[in-house]
């Protein structure tokens, strides 16, 4: 007769046990920022260049482990030598110390020679700003003067479009 008295609390463990054991996990909502808009900058090495152009971020909000991806493209102006430049990118940030790691494809030119290559960054993002430095490998080589081979950037964002997704 004792035992039957504990058969509706074993029922309701097993039930219990069960329901954890189906690989539920707590989630919490996620939010995703996306945004998008213009940015300026200036670009340093052996010649000074300024840069304008547009990026769009989309941002996980999360506690732990939060992740940024961007994609941009912009133009740079070597004012002196006559020398402009298209770059088509991504960088990515993982986690909150805000270090960033990306790559660039490249196009120099000072309208009668060419070069196109890519450059590998890493840089440093802090709320609007972004610092990256980097190595441009392009060819062919010694064709346009006035191009930076090592440079680091600086650029501020102006975000123009956020939005808050709720998925």
């Amino acid at each position: 007769m004792k035992i039957i008295r504990f058969i509706p609390i074993i029922y309701v463990l097993l039930i219990s046990f069960s329901t954890i054991s189906q690989k539920r996990k707590l989630k919490f909502p996620s939010f995703d920022v996306v945004r998008s808009g213009p940015y300026i900058g200036l670009q340093t090495g052996k010649f000074n260049n300024l840069e304008l152009g547009f990026e769009q971020q989309w941002k996980d909000l999360k506690l732990f482990g939060p992740k940024t991806t961007a994609i941009f493209g912009g133009l740079n102006y070597n004012i002196f030598n006559g020398v402009i430049g298209e770059d088509l990118g991504i960088w990515k940030k993982l986690g909150l110390m805000g270090i960033t790691y990306g790559i660039s494809f490249n196009h120099r030119t000072n309208f009668t020679f060419h070069k196109i290559g890519f450059s590998p960054m890493i840089g440093l993002k802090l709320g609007k700003f972004h610092s990256h430095f980097g190595y441009q490998f392009l060819f062919p080589d010694g064709t346009v003067n006035g191009v930076n081979e090592f440079y680091i950037c600086l650029r501020y964002k102006v975000w123009s479009n956020k939005k808050i997704v709720k998925e």
